[in-house]
């Protein structure tokens, strides 16, 4: 048995989608937002090209796990607001628009 334990760039950008999408859910549950609730947009403000390619790429995955309408991504710098994380050793920024 022969395990490829190689990262590619595909791999690493469903886990940041996933690893956002987990982070998504710990502000909404900070918010107290039912289950159900749609909210009107997730501001995620990253300056990591990596994770900001991650958003991108899933956007529409991240939208149904999160019940969100819309996924907007911006630089750290642009985003004052919500709760800061760090994501493999880089800041994210996530604020929730209800």
């Amino acid at each position: 048995l022969f395990l490829n334990v190689v990262r590619d760039k595909e791999l690493m950008a469903e886990a940041y989608a996933k690893e956002l999408i987990r982070r998504i859910q710990v502000v909404r549950k900070e918010l107290d937002l039912p289950v159900e609730a749609v909210v009107k947009s997730v501001k995620v403000a990253v300056d990591d090209p990596e994770i900001s390619d991650a958003v991108s790429k899933h956007i529409d995955f991240i939208k149904y796990e999160v019940r969100a309408e819309a996924i907007e991504c911006f630089p750290l710098a642009e985003l004052s607001e919500g709760k800061e994380f760090d994501v493999d050793g880089r800041k994210v920024r996530i604020a929730i628009e209800q």
